[in-house]
C-alpha cells in the first residue's frame, strides 16, 4: 500500500480533493514507517512550489522534524526531502533556516537525514544563487564554503608543521557569516559531501566560477593522500554542475579537471584515442 500512495503522489494525484488531511493523519496515526515515507514523499510531490498554499502539508513535514518531536532517520529524510519540494524554487527563508538547522543536527545522527536536508536545502534555493531576498541575511554560501575549508585544511595539516596562511584555501578566510549554523558541526566527511550537495544545487548552471573555485581540492600529492576519494568526488562533482556550461566532451575538458601535479609524470600527446582511453581510465578508474 505504501507503493501505491507513492506513485499517486509522484503521478500528482495526492491532492486535497482525492485525499484530504485528515485522512492523511489517519495513516500517519498507523505510525507504518514505509507508510508515512510514501506518505510524506507523494504529497510533497503532488505539490513541488506550492507550500506556502498547503499549510497542512508543511505542518505535517515540519512535525518529523521537530526537536520534540521522535521520528526514524527515515520519516525525517522524507519530511527534509518533502519541505524541499513544497517550496523548491521559492527561497523561503523560514523553509531554508529549518533545514540548515536539520543539516547542522543531523551530522551528529545519521548520513541519510543529513543528504536529506542538503537535498530539501538545495531545492528551497534552487538556481537562487544564495541572492533571494529571504536567503541573504543567512549567508549560507559563505557558511558551507567556510566549513568545507576547514575540513579539508584540518585533514591537510595532520603530520604537517609547515602549512602557513597562503597554503589554505580561500574560504578559509572568508568573514564570518551573518548566521553560520555549522561551526560547531561535527568535522567528519558527512557534512562535506552534504554542503557541496546543497552548493552545487543553489548555483546549479550559474556558471559563478569565483564560486565554483573557492571549492578547495588538492594542490599536491600530500593533500591528495589525506582526502578520501568520496569527498574528492563530491567537490568535483559540484564544481561541474556549478559550471555546466563549461562541461565538454572534448579531451581538453577532461584533461583540465586532473591537477597539474599529476599531469606532469605522464605523456599527453597520445597518438590515438585508445592510448587516451587508457590515459583517462588510470585517472578516473575504469568502466
Amino acid at each position: 500500500h505504501a507503493g501505491f500512495l507513492l506513485g499517486l503522489g509522484l503521478r500528482g494525484f495526492l491532492t486535497e480533493e482525492r485525499l484530504p488531511v485528515a485522512d492523511c493523519y489517519k495513516y500517519l496515526k498507523l505510525q507504518h514507517e514505509v507508510t508515512t515515507v510514501a506518505l510524506l514523499l507523494g504529497l510533497a510531490a503532488s505539490h513541488i512550489g506550492l507550500g506556502s498554499k498547503q499549510t497542512g502539508i508543511t505542518r505535517m513535514c515540519a512535525l518529523h522534524i521537530s526537536f520534540s518531536f521522535e521520528a526514524p532517520p527515515s520519516v525525517r529524510a522524507a519530511s527534509s526531502l518533502g519541505l524541499g519540494l513544497l517550496y523548491a524554487q521559492t527561497g523561503q527563508r523560514g523553509i531554508a533556516e529549518m533545514l540548515a538547522k536539520e543539516l547542522h543536527c543531523s551530522a551528529y545522527r545519521d548520513e541519510c537525514q543529513q543528504l536529506a536536508a542538503a537535498f530539501g536545502l538545495g531545492l528551497v534555493s534552487l538556481g537562487k544563487q544564495g541572492l533571494h531576498r529571504d536567503l541573504v541575511l543567512l549567508n549560507l554560501p559563505s557558511a558551507f564554503l567556510r566549513r568545507l575549508a576547514r575540513e579539508m585544511a584540518a585533514s591537510y595539516s595532520l603530520g604537517s608543521g609547515d602549512m602557513n596562511e597562503e597554503d589554505l584555501p580561500s574560504a578559509v578566510l572568508l568573514e564570518p557569516a551573518c548566521r553560520d549554523f555549522f561551526d560547531t558541526a561535527s568535522g567528519d566527511g558527512q557534512f562535506s559531501q552534504a554542503a557541496c550537495l546543497a552548493l552545487s544545487l543553489m548555483y546549479l548552471c550559474s556558471n559563478d566560477r569565483r564560486l565554483a573555485t573557492r571549492i578547495p581540492l588538492p594542490r599536491n600529492g600530500y593533500q591528495l593522500n589525506a582526502t578520501p576519494p568520496d569527498l574528492l568526488a563530491a567537490r568535483m562533482i559540484a564544481r561541474g554542475l556549478i559550471l555546466w556550461d563549461d562541461v565538454k566532451a572534448s579531451k581538453s575538458w577532461i584533461l583540465g579537471q586532473v591537477p597539474l601535479f599529476l599531469l606532469r609524470d605522464f605523456d599527453l600527446e597520445c597518438e590515438n584515442a585508445t592510448d587516451f582511453r587508457a590515459l583517462c581510465e588510470l585517472f578516473f578508474g575504469e568502466e
